[in-house]
């Protein structure tokens, strides 16, 4: 049953292009446009970063990144995994979702639901 169907409103989430499950490198081109939609997200945490104030070697020893690894991150030469930001936030003791809500305003649903209203509707 869809969105509409249930009375639900729909979700709008970036758009990161089509899906490629297929083995194998995927090509540039989908990396670079994945790339590009993050960047909102990886200038956020840059600016965290830098207002609290901390080494590059710290973020680098925390997130598990080689030496250089955190400007890679940024500029958008490495890839920004889920537990980057995980690691990001804990570090700056602020939780996860906020990093995601100021990387993506508006992807922030102004219905109020939460996931579990979704996954464990209350009678």
């Amino acid at each position: 049953m869809g969105a509409a169907a249930s009375g639900r409103p729909a979700i709008h989430l970036p758009n990161f292009g089509p899906s490629r499950v297929a083995a194998g490198p995927r090509p540039a081109v989908h990396c670079l446009a994945m790339s590009r939609q993050l960047k909102p997200l990886r200038e956020v945490l840059q600016r965290a970063v830098a207002a609290a104030r901390l080494r590059q070697q710290t973020i680098e020893q925390i997130l598990a990144l080689p030496r250089g690894g955190w400007d890679e991150l940024v500029s958008g030469r490495r890839v920004l995994r889920v537990r980057h930001l995980l690691a990001l936030a804990r570090l700056l003791s602020v939780p996860p979702e906020d990093l995601l809500e100021a990387g993506f305003p508006e992807a922030s649903s102004p219905t109020g639901l939460r996931l579990t209203d979704w996954i464990d509707p209350r009678p």
